[in-house]
């Protein structure tokens, strides 16, 4: 399964390994949103979930991914379409920022996410979304893209893997993640080494 990971899942699979987010994970006690501190989450997530049941809040600025938007009046005529929760088959997580009137959302299934942030929350859900047309150039594909994941999940109702193709160094990671885990379990080098490449290599 992990050979399908987008780049995104990826992240969380290298992060929930490292033992000094394992340790402050365990340390923490009742820690509000932001609180992740010099971890690039929004929240802290349980390490023992892979990325196919794991709900991750990836910082904006950790992440371009996440996609900014403000939640305007609808006090123009516009094209505007409706956004219906309920005829989503993937899981909804929500983090509120009430000071800041801003609310995260996360839609997740199967190792792929789209993540949303939404300033002006109170505004919902009487308002039209709306997101910047030319985003920063090292952040513009990116978030061209998490548009085109949220129009296609308004569509479809789900996170199609059309639209979260693999990371081309899955193959890689894989094994790399292999040897770690192995290593952390105690197997030898040489146990870890057959079990990558095989006896006769």
């Amino acid at each position: 399964w992990m050979s399908m990971l987008p780049r995104r899942a990826w992240g969380w699979e290298l992060l929930r390994r490292n033992s000094e987010y394992r340790a402050a994970y365990c340390a923490r006690v009742d820690v509000p949103l932001l609180a992740g501190g010099a971890w690039p989450l929004l929240a802290f997530e349980n390490p023992d979930l892979d990325s196919r049941m794991a709900n991750v809040f990836w910082r904006r600025d950790a992440s371009a991914e996440v996609l900014p938007v403000v939640a305007l009046p609808e006090t123009f005529t516009s094209d505007a379409g409706h956004f219906l929760p309920e005829q989503l088959s993937c899981r909804i997580r929500i983090q509120e920022e009430p000071v800041r009137d801003r609310l995260h959302i996360l839609f997740a299934e199967g190792g792929r996410a789209l993540q949303l942030e939404i300033d002006g929350a109170s505004r919902l859900p009487d308002a039209v979304l709306a997101t910047p047309v030319l985003p920063l150039p090292d952040l513009r594909r990116a978030r061209l893209e998490a548009v085109r994941r949220l129009n296609d999940l308004m569509r479809h109702g789900a996170l199609r893997p059309v639209h979260y193709p693999p990371d081309p160094r899955a193959a890689r990671l894989a094994r790399v993640i292999q040897a770690f885990d192995g290593a952390e379990a105690g197997a030898p080098q040489r146990v870890i080494a057959r079990a990558l490449f095989g006896r006769a290599r």
